[in-house]
């Protein structure tokens, strides 16, 4: 009976702050009410934006927002509101502010004459949504730093604070585009430094082929200096590198499929894949955990798109001993494929059937079919070679 009372009286004084919370956001009222009580008040204007099937709104209105912290700091500074942005009065309020909104919830700082002070994307903890508008409030707005950046600021703390209320406000190409033109404006090797290593390191050398991936990829012990988890860069630096091999691959089978990939009239493609094969297979000659099992990869590739049959076998039969190949089906079916089209001896052609059908039965057997009709060509081609073998026996 004593937990059930002390139930009772803990859903009381949740549903009490609820309450509270709810009288202290103005709920999809006309825009020019909302302004009329800020100015009215002195006040600044705090918007959350949602949409009802929205659960991380739900969780700032039902769980962040009525914290005693949170709603005092909200009412002591502001005049709130909140806006459905599926209903009439919420697309009047985001037209107002247009492309600030790419996710809800998002919540707006705007002064009383209608300035945009700060825009937060996310349902946050109390401690981060106080924190981040407390820091928002403390320096230059948004509104006057992207005046700033058009008329061509770009003093290095001024970069600092604008590309961190882009961060606040999620739009990610924004502060890509942002923090790329201003790291660009500089000579490669300042990414070595501190300031501008942090504004960019999470985006600057997605692109394996970039110079930025190759600077950093040369430079990899200096930037053990400038990069607080030097095994995190490690690991993203072979993440980009294992993705476009295997994107790399995957393109490659996919267009052998598709055409006579060795016709001169292919002669582009195959040039442009070769040089990117290339590119990828200097870059991993250097000590970065992961490459070496990347360069079996693109050796076997590369001697592939050179339409050299005997070395596609000894490099894939090699690494395939070392475990150095990628262990997905669609990359062992397309390189037997070709290897079983075009290799010439009887006893590789058997080694090749012998080695699909082990790594078959290796399989799950929902996975086997499609080794079925590989496995097949394979018997049949042996068979024709060794029909072809005894008449030339008979002959002699």
């Amino acid at each position: 009976m004593k937990k059930i009372v002390v139930a009772f009286i803990f859903s009381l004084i949740a549903l009490g702050a609820f309450a509270q919370n709810k009288a202290l956001f103005l709920d999809n009222e006309p825009w020019e009410k909302v302004m009329k009580k800020a100015k009215k008040a002195d006040k600044m204007v705090f918007v959350d934006c949602y949409a009802s099937w929205c659960v991380p709104c739900k969780h700032l209105m039902n769980e962040v927002f009525p914290q005693k912290e949170v709603s005092e700091y909200l009412e002591a500074n502001f005049v709130c509101a909140k806006y459905d942005i599926e209903q009439e009065n919420g697309k009047a309020f985001t037209a107002l502010y247009p492309n600030r909104i790419s996710a809800v919830p998002t919540m707006f700082v705007i002064d009383a004459e209608g300035n945009l002070l700060q825009v937060i994307r996310g349902a946050r903890e109390a401690d981060d949504l106080l924190g981040t508008l407390k820091e928002g409030l403390a320096g230059m707005p948004l509104y006057e730093l992207e005046q700033k950046y058009q008329q061509g600021e770009r003093d290095l703390d001024f970069m600092k604070r604008y590309l961190w209320m882009l961060e606040s406000m999620g739009n990610q190409k924004v502060y890509e585009k942002v923090a790329g033109d201003y790291a660009a404006s500089f000579p490669i090797d300042s990414l070595l430094n501190q300031d501008i290593w942090d504004m960019v390191r999470l985006f600057i050398y997605r692109d394996p082929y970039s110079p930025e991936y190759r600077f950093v990829v040369e430079h990899l012990d200096e930037f053990a200096q400038v990069e607080k988890d030097y095994y995190r860069l490690e690991n993203v630096l072979y993440d980009i590198m294992n993705f476009e091999v295997n994107l790399l691959n995957s393109s490659i089978f996919k267009t052998m499929q598709e055409m006579d990939f060795w016709n001169e009239k292919n002669a582009d493609t195959v040039r442009v894949l070769k040089q990117k094969v290339n590119q990828l297979l200097e870059l991993t000659q250097y000590p970065v955990k992961g490459f070496t099992q990347k360069a079996a990869d693109l050796l076997v590739v590369q001697a592939l798109l050179n339409h050299d049959v005997n070395r596609v076998y000894s490099y894939f039969t090699t690494f395939e001993d070392c475990n150095f190949i990628i262990d997905v089906v669609w990359y062992r079916e397309a390189v037997y494929q070709y290897l079983i089209k075009y290799i010439t001896d009887q006893r590789r052609v058997q080694n090749c059937v012998n080695r699909l059908i082990a790594y078959q039965n290796r399989l799950e057997p929902g996975s086997k079919a499609s080794l079925d009709g590989v496995i097949a060509k394979g018997k049949e081609k042996l068979k024709v070679m060794e029909e072809l073998k005894e008449f030339l026996e008979l002959g002699e």
